[in-house]
């Protein structure tokens, strides 16, 4: 991606992208590509982010309580 439009994506997500590295969401081109694709709906960015970071972690959401 030229640095132009990257700069652009960059002010043009600017609140966005404070938001979710306020929520620990530290990857700036990772977010920038999913705010895009979202169109900017953070409900959605965030949702798709977390399924990701379970998905990378092995995490499936479910604890197991053991005895």
């Amino acid at each position: 991606m030229p640095v132009a439009q990257s700069a652009d994506q960059e002010t043009k997500w600017q609140a966005q992208l404070s938001e979710l590295e306020a929520m620990g969401f530290m990857n700036r081109s990772l977010n920038i590509e999913v705010l895009e694709r979202y169109q900017g709906r953070l409900l959605r960015v965030v949702n798709f982010l977390s399924e990701l970071g379970a998905a990378d972690s092995g995490d499936n959401g479910v604890a197991v309580m053991e005895d």
